[in-house]
């Protein structure tokens, strides 16, 4: 089973279409927007595989270790994609509300830490991949626009390769063959604001 947080919309959605297609149980999560995953799990599901949805607060390690935990059903977790994210703050950074800035920080960095962190000890057992998803914001910046989301989208290769080293220190190699994977399951081209800036963490593949 793969998990892919931030599933019911954007790339997180063509994403659990796509490994669903390649023959994958998916794991939908959802944080408000639950008929928006439902309809995402429905097509997945007239296509003869099998979905579920979830709700998860990719910032509370408790509400990740029950999304991961709702899947069971479907299987042993095989992959994790961490699609989440969501950008509030937007306009000239001197312009914008700390508490807005905190909460996109937290949401767009801490929680993919955190995803990743309660995923580890699962998929040491199957030996799956962690996906890390950036955006195009990471290399252009966004000068007034968003910049603390740039900041927090660029450190998803370098976050990608330290968890990599942490999780598997002896064997490097299982990172270059989670991107070729990956390479395999990309959705769709680019579009507007997008780039597939894909770090993956240990592949048993």
């Amino acid at each position: 089973m793969i998990a892919v947080t931030g599933g019911s919309r954007g790339i997180g959605a063509a994403i659990a279409e796509r490994v669903a297609v390649d023959g994958h149980a998916v794991l939908i999560g959802y944080r408000s927007n639950e008929d928006a995953a439902s309809k995402v799990a429905e097509r997945i599901r007239s296509l003869g595989c099998e979905a579920a949805t979830a709700r998860v607060d990719i910032t509370d390690p408790k509400s990740i270790e029950e999304f991961l935990d709702a899947g069971q059903e479907l299987g042993p977790l095989t992959g994790l994609v961490a699609a989440a994210g969501e950008v509030q703050a937007v306009g000239a950074l001197v312009d914008l509300d700390p508490a807005d800035l905190k909460k996109d920080l937290e949401i767009n960095l801490l929680g993919a830490v955190l995803t990743a962190r309660a995923a580890i000890s699962r998929l040491t057992r199957t030996r799956g991949p962690i996906v890390l998803i950036g955006l195009a914001a990471a290399t252009l910046g966004s000068p007034g626009t968003y910049v603390h989301y740039a900041a927090a989208s660029g450190y998803c290769c370098p976050r990608g390769r330290a968890l990599e080293r942490a999780r598997c220190p002896r064997h490097p190699s299982q990172l270059r063959r989670a991107r070729n994977h990956l390479d395999g399951l990309s959705p769709r081209p680019s579009t507007a604001g997008e780039s597939r800036c894909f770090d993956s963490v240990g592949s048993g593949r």
